[in-house]
């Protein structure tokens, strides 16, 4: 699937102090998190250098896989599947969930970690020594090897 559509906002908040916001487009290939490119043709995650702690979030805006298709928020579509990661990237696992929703990983450069939906809102938790990419995670019919963000 094409993405097309383009961007989810992101306004992050420390709990309880300001906020902030953010933009992650729809071709930000969650697997490829900490890599220097993207093999699968989108861009690379969003990277957040976030101090260890909670965060409240809340996320608007929509996006498309293909022309003529209807528009989800971050929570996603209603299809949902395992997307096996396609990358070369020994540090992020598979993710099941939504097709086409705010997805998130963390990130230590050593330790496997698994993509998670982040969806329209809630709290997360960044763990010491790790960072976070925000992202999507897409496949063609949303199952089976990721890569299809071109």
């Amino acid at each position: 699937m094409k993405l097309i559509g383009a961007i989810f906002s992101l306004a992050l908040f420390v709990v309880p102090a300001n906020a902030s916001t953010v933009t992650v487009s729809s071709q930000m290939d969650i697997f490829a998190a900490g890599l220097g490119s993207d093999p699968s043709g989108g861009t690379l995650p969003l990277l957040l250098s976030l101090t260890p702690g909670s965060y409240a979030f809340t996320a608007t805006g929509s996006i498309s896989c293909c022309s003529g298709s209807n528009a989800n928020g971050p929570e996603g579509q209603n299809a949902t599947g395992t997307i096996y990661n396609g990358t070369t990237n020994p540090h992020v696992g598979n993710y099941t969930g939504p097709a086409l929703a705010l997805t998130g990983v963390y990130f230590n450069g050593t330790d496997l970690f698994q993509p998670f939906l982040l969806g329209a809102s809630g709290i997360f938790i960044v763990p010491v020594g790790t960072t976070l990419y925000l992202g999507t995670a897409d496949a063609m019919a949303y199952g089976g090897l990721s890569g299809t963000y071109g």
